[in-house]
């Protein structure tokens, strides 16, 4: 599996086929069950309405402990992702006063997002290959879950403690 950008014209990520985690008899390869993105997102996603200043923002994130926030329109359809980064770099490079200034203005638009059923492994390698800290997990048009960089560390953890033997609570 290769990640190309997003014209295809360049191959960012090229993957060797993965590693089995299992051999099964007389060391003959045994399929791996895929780790999907459902497994691993944090679910529900914490929203926020486009028109939320980023005071509400910051409270929401502080509130929850949290570094990014799904954007969400009337509709409740995703329009963007904001994190704490954009946050601080709002306040510190536009001097803005966040009761002043509303989630639209600073949020990036067209986040990259996924079904739950992706699996894991091509998620993470997106993230990984375009820097993204995380990618909103969309089912039938609404926001059901996140999964961030450090959801994506967790499932690796899990997933190399599993092929060890070891079992993680």
């Amino acid at each position: 599996m290769d990640i190309e950008d997003e014209d295809q014209t360049k191959t960012l990520i090229r993957f060797k086929e993965p590693p089995y985690l299992r051999t099964g008899p007389k060391g003959a390869p045994s399929t791996m069950r895929e780790v999907l993105v459902r497994e691993y997102m944090t679910s529900p996603a914490q929203v926020l309405a486009s028109e939320s200043s980023l005071s509400e923002a910051l409270d929401l994130m502080h509130r929850h402990g949290i570094r990014h926030l799904a954007v969400v329109g009337p509709d409740e359809r995703l329009l963007g992702i904001l994190s704490d980064r954009d946050l601080c770099r709002a306040q510190r490079e536009r001097g803005v006063v966040s009761e002043h200034v509303t989630v639209d203005d600073v949020m990036v638009r067209w986040p990259y997002s996924v079904s739950p059923e992706t699996r894991l492994d091509e998620a993470a390698a997106v993230m990984a290959g375009r820097k993204y800290g995380c990618a909103v997990a969309v089912e039938e048009a609404r926001i059901v879950g996140i999964l961030t960089t450090t959801d994506a560390l967790r499932a690796l953890v899990d997933i190399r403690a599993r092929e060890r033997g070891e079992w993680l609570t």
